[in-house]
């Protein structure tokens, strides 16, 4: 993947800039532009077209990337200078991190581990949360997701809990495929580790019901996961949580921690 990031930045004459050590400023709140400040039509399929090769590398090697890609994704049909801004100052981070890779140990966990957070009304557009969760294998991650809440949350144990359903819809099929694979147990539940006692206490059980009856009945699935033993949820501290990575930007201590948790050797 080192000689795809070369090729990115080649391509957009960052080659030569400045490193950086961490991809977005965790006081830089990216967000819509007013009409007078968009960018031009030429200018703004330049803007697409250095989103989409971060996005493949972020999908690829690279969950460091995936929250501050994801934002950047959603202003694609409408960016402005700030954005363009952002972009740069990712691939200035790349221009550091030309060489992460993601690394798995024999002497790993066999298990799938799975970390689940949200960021409870992030978005400064619209005020909806942002899910992250991610699986590790032999002591890196295998599969992560960082991707703004279709609904705006009223809480967050609300944000917390419409997450978890999708790390398990994910634990599901990866369940599943180890099945497929026939590898050791496969068998067993995966364990989500969450940060929100609200969201574990719900996905147990109908707890804080007046609270909670209008979440839709697609993310009550989780419940019945663990009521089936397809995957059991514990609490984790929040300065434990590796997937605090996939839902805001983070101070350079904590960046780099949460990526070395990814499995992710920078």
């Amino acid at each position: 993947q080192s000689n795809y990031v070369e090729t990115i930045l080649r391509k957009f004459n960052m080659h030569d800039c400045k490193p950086v050590c961490i991809p977005n400023d965790v006081n830089n709140k990216i967000c819509k532009v007013s009409e007078i400040n968009k960018r031009k039509e030429a200018e703004i399929s330049v803007y697409q077209s250095a989103v989409g090769k971060l996005l493949y590398a972020t999908r690829a090697t690279r969950p460091d990337l995936a929250y501050v890609i994801g934002v950047l994704c959603q202003y694609c049909s409408n960016s402005g200078p700030n954005h363009w801004t952002a972009v740069k100052r990712v691939m200035r981070y790349l221009r550091g991190t030309t060489g992460a890779t993601l690394k798995y140990s024999s002497s790993g966990n066999p298990q799938i581990i799975g970390y689940c957070d949200s960021n409870f009304a992030g978005c400064p557009d619209d005020r909806k949360s942002t899910t992250g969760f991610t699986f590790l294998l032999a002591g890196g991650a295998v599969t992560w997701q960082s991707k703004k809440q279709p609904t705006v949350a009223c809480s967050t144990t609300e944000a917390e809990y419409m997450a978890l359903a999708q790390a398990t819809k994910e634990a599901i099929w990866l369940r599943r495929l180890l099945r497929e694979l026939q590898l050791p147990n496969c068998d067993d539940p995966i364990k989500i580790y969450c940060d929100n006692k609200g969201a574990i206490d719900l996905s147990k059980n109908s707890v804080f019901h007046a609270r909670t009856k209008h979440i839709d009945i697609q993310h009550h699935f989780t419940r019945e996961a663990v009521a089936q033993k397809e995957i059991e949820i514990h609490k984790i501290n929040t300065e434990e949580m590796v997937a605090d990575i996939l839902t805001k930007s983070l101070p350079r201590e904590k960046h780099n921690w949460c990526s070395r948790g990814l499995g992710l050797q920078i």
